[in-house]
């Protein structure tokens, strides 16, 4: 973006002498004829924001963050797709959590003890996730100390597949007493 300001007002702004094409001038210009100076103002242009979620105020207990499930799955994009998220809301609301009493975590650079670090829960489901030190059957529910854990397809994989869907949604009955 170019601007144009007039030589006489570049004058008084800067209360110096002003060069204008080789031309040096130490009195105040009263009129400009038909001189004007181009500066250019390099336009700024503005970082695209992508949406941020917002977590709502949580209960804590010791600084941890009290859920009654966590869903852990694995992205690259750093995020689900809004068509995957909104069948991870669908799965909850039919087990009878609201938002608030559940997290999806991206499971990217992280470790299960980062997990159990910052969340206090129950009840794991883990979408694509495999971890080390820990032999997980697919679709059956199984339980580890006092928590609870299904280990499913990545999040998509499920979404798009109603054999899968049927197979994780018996297991979630079943963690979540629904039968």
């Amino acid at each position: 973006m170019n601007t144009a300001l007039e030589a006489g007002y570049l004058l008084e702004l800067f209360n110096e002498p002003l060069y204008l094409m080789g031309y040096q001038s130490n009195e105040k210009i009263s009129e400009v004829d038909s001189v004007s100076a181009k500066i250019e103002i390099p336009l700024v242009h503005k970082q695209e924001v992508k949406p941020v979620t917002v977590v709502p105020k949580l209960q804590t207990t010791s600084s941890k963050i009290v859920k009654k499930c966590i869903l852990l799955f694995y992205s690259e994009e750093n995020e689900l797709t809004p068509k995957e998220l909104d069948f991870l809301a669908k799965v909850m609301t039919a087990a009878k959590l609201t938002s608030e009493e559940y997290d999806c975590v991206n499971f990217k650079g992280i470790t299960i003890t980062d997990v159990a670090s910052r969340y206090s829960f129950d009840k794991l489901v883990l979408f694509g996730v495999k971890i080390p030190n820990l032999e997980l059957s697919p679709y059956t529910l199984t339980q580890v100390k006092s928590t609870k854990i299904i280990s499913a397809e990545a999040v998509w994989m499920v979404e798009a597949n109603n054999s899968l869907k049927k197979l994780l949604w018996q297991q979630l009955q079943q963690m979540f007493n629904l039968l």
